[in-house]
């Protein structure tokens, strides 16, 4: 429950799952994919970064797709960002780095697919 965002047919969100750790006063961050987000074109793909409570609920949430979040790349139709992820830790300052597979990624080639590492502050936007 608690989630502020409304998805879309064919958005595909939970395809992948991240969990991220946990923050002050028993908070966890999880990272969930949805490779059919359509904010960068058909199927560019996002991921939302989700804090949840001690029953579950989000208490709050940050997209990262073209439109939101911070990304210093550009999402094009069918790259599938979000289609798998995985948590590399966190380092100094809270910042947690996370891998985002883009299995479509054009950019070295047709579908020559892409891993993106990302460092997100405690909001979940990219620094």
């Amino acid at each position: 429950g608690g989630l502020e965002f409304t998805l879309d047919s064919y958005d595909k969100f939970g395809i992948s799952m991240a969990s991220l750790g946990s923050v002050s006063d028993g908070v966890i961050v999880i990272a969930v994919g949805a490779y059919g987000d359509d904010d960068g074109g058909s199927d560019a793909g996002a991921v939302y970064v989700l804090c949840l409570n001690s029953t579950g609920v989000v208490t709050s949430h940050q997209k990262l797709s073209n439109s939101y979040g911070g990304l210093e790349f550009t999402l094009d139709s069918y790259d599938k960002f979000g289609i798998s992820m995985a948590s590399l830790g966190s380092v100094s300052d809270g910042v947690i780095v996370i891998a985002v597979g883009a299995y479509g990624d054009d950019d070295g080639g047709s579908d020559a697919g892409a891993v993106y590492v990302l460092c997100l502050n405690s909001t979940g936007v990219v620094t």
